[in-house]
């Protein structure tokens, strides 16, 4: 503990300084019995205080006042004092580091406004200081000011990143009150849990660094908090996180009875055949009119069922105008064998409206199995893919298709031959607008898919953590910081949905292993899900991880870009960091499922 008078280093258990003679301890604002500084509650009473007070004239500000009534200054930036500190463990540090910060806080410079200055701005932008100067409230700066030390105000921000870095260093020298690695470890396994386990290490998505799109939609951001303020910037947000499900994609799927067409869709839905969204599998003709298949979680993805062409429904000379061809993003054509007249016919008139076309050769496995019989020990299934692959190319480019695209797939067997080939190219080919709907809609069916999803989920990271709510925050222990459990465990869940680990996903799986789901679990070492069974669980997850140097580098990375927004967002770069660090172990456990995962499932 250190005197806040006269700044020497004082014992805990001590009641005055030995160099100055001060009182060490303050009376309960309740019960008016002394305590100790460093307590966080009254030992007496067992209440708690904080108090706002402006940080020029020191005076005690009420909770909802937008500028001072002493000296006129904005409370946006006021510091909040504490009657008593936090806890024990940071009270070397909490109250000392607030009149620090204060004191550093009243040097600003001319660009501070006073409530006079900020109020005739405002006006004249147009705009009411009621919407765009948000006060902010108690529950709001009781926890932001104690943890992170930067203010929005300009005058603090080349403090601010630094100072960071040294109370997150501070708190790790932790007392004996909080846990140590040994002691949290040990809890874990009488929960049953291996910490090991859960805490995977950081490897996919570590760097702070932004690519070119994220660093235009973050600057983006920035200036709408400028000019309009934290709530409508995290409306817009949560708006632009939710755009891919309202952004429609279609796709066609057009074939012949007996060509696997609704087995290509099921495969592509996940879904059974028993199930009830599941496209009509038989070998007699099952098509007679255009019927949609939306995703079952995502429904702006739609797979549509067309008939192939000149059928008794849909001859050559109306096919275009029945199937509504202008509705359509892709047109994928499934074929058994060779490329027939009226396919390499449609393939052109696609092509010329300026649509994308895909040539899908399925049943590539009965071909295999045809060749292996007839052909015996000289069988070789690369040359029997080769060969027919060939085939079609040679077929299309007769028909004067330029450029074919050709992918040869075995409907029940997805993580072979070309599906992987098939989902980066309809990525590669979707509108810049529909990439990022295309690859949250589709299924984690592949390795690929997998990686795709990782690259949205990570982009998405640095938008999340700005939703983050300081009231709904909770400490980690041994590191001084604060993390919002409530928005951590639902972009956990996303993650879980969106890669095919959530328990419903695990539940398909284990009915058909004929196993539980707890059993299916433990086979494939999953444990993202426990991460989140309770507070504590999560607190013990990272508990005693060295923060320190990542936060600097998150904080650097973005300070320059949206310093003023992380001011009144100061869980952010915990948020950060720790959604990338959850985010590389629900990766982890989706590339062990999908190759746990039984064939029939593929």
């Amino acid at each position: 503990m250190i005197c806040s008078k006269c700044k020497t280093e004082i014992e805990n258990s001590s009641n005055f300084c030995s160099s100055c003679g001060t009182s060490t301890q303050v009376t309960c604002v309740f019960c008016n019995k002394s305590i100790k500084s460093h307590y966080l509650f009254c030992q007496n009473c067992g209440k708690s205080k904080r108090a706002r007070f402006c940080k020029v004239c020191k005076n005690e500000l009420d909770e909802e006042c937008k500028f001072c009534p002493y000296c006129g200054l904005k409370t946006e930036v006021n510091q909040t004092e504490l009657v008593f500190t936090p806890c024990q463990e940071t009270s070397e540090s909490a109250v000392h580091d607030i009149t620090k910060r204060t004191k550093q806080a009243e040097k600003k410079d001319d660009s501070c406004q006073t409530g006079d200055d900020a109020f005739q701005n405002s006006r004249e932008d147009g705009h009411n200081t009621q919407d765009t100067a948000e006060p902010v409230t108690l529950h709001q700066t009781e926890v932001n000011q104690t943890e992170l030390g930067f203010t929005p105000c300009q005058e603090t921000s080349e403090s601010a990143v630094h100072d960071i870095t040294k109370r997150t260093k501070q708190a790790e020298k932790k007392d004996d009150s909080c846990q140590t690695g040994d002691d949290a470890f040990q809890n874990s396994r009488e929960d049953g849990h291996n910490t090991q386990d859960t805490a995977e290490p950081v490897t996919l998505h570590q760097s702070g660094e932004l690519d070119t799109n994220s660093r235009g939609i973050l600057k983006t951001i920035a200036d709408t908090f400028d000019k309009r303020g934290i709530a409508v910037v995290k409306e817009r947000i949560q708006k632009d996180l939710d755009f891919w499900k309202s952004c429609p994609i279609n796709i066609a799927v057009i074939g012949e009875s007996g060509t696997g067409k609704s087995s290509f869709i099921n495969a592509l839905l996940q879904l059974d055949p028993s199930d009830e969204q599941a496209a009509q599998v038989g070998i007699k003709e099952t098509t007679f009119d255009m019927k949609p298949y939306p995703h079952p979680k995502h429904p702006n993805l739609e797979f549509w069922d067309l008939p192939g062409v000149g059928t008794p429904n849909f001859p050559k000379d109306t096919y275009l105008e029945r199937i509504c061809i202008n509705r359509y993003d892709f047109f994928i054509v499934t074929s058994q064998g060779r490329f027939k007249e009226n396919e390499a016919w449609l393939a052109k008139e696609i092509i010329a409206l300026g649509k994308r076309f895909y040539f899908v050769r399925t049943m590539i496995d009965f071909d295999i199995m045809k060749d292996k019989s007839a052909r015996g020990i000289k069988h070789n299934p690369d040359t029997v893919v080769n060969v027919i692959r060939s085939d079609c190319i040679e077929n299309l480019k007769k028909a004067n298709v330029s450029d074919p695209q050709v992918f040869l797939v075995c409907n029940y067997d997805i993580a072979n031959y070309d599906f992987n080939k098939l989902f980066e190219q309809l990525k590669n080919d979707a509108p810049e607008s529909k990439k990022e709907a295309l690859v949250l809609c589709f299924a984690a069916i592949s390795p690929k898919v997998i990686e795709e999803k990782c690259k949205i989920l990570t982009s998405r990271i640095y938008k999340v953590a700005l939703l983050s709510s300081a009231a709904a925050a909770i400490p980690i222990p041994g590191t001084g910081l604060l993390v919002d459990f409530m928005l951590m465990g639902s972009e956990t869940a996303f993650y879980r949905e969106q890669l095919g680990t959530s328990d419903e996903s695990l539940g398909r799986i284990a009915t058909h292993l004929n196993m539980s789901l707890d059993e299916l679990k433990v086979q494939v070492d999953l444990k993202s899900s426990l991460i989140f069974r309770s507070k504590v669980a999560f607190c013990n997850m990272f508990a005693g991880l060295v923060v320190s140097e990542i936060i600097e580098d998150t904080t650097k990375t973005l300070f320059p870009i949206i310093g003023s927004i992380i001011a009144m967002v100061t869980t952010y770069p915990t948020s950060v960091y720790i959604q990338k660090h959850l985010l590389n172990i629900c990766a982890s456990e989706a590339y062990r499922v999908l190759k746990f995962k039984p064939s029939c499932l593929d």
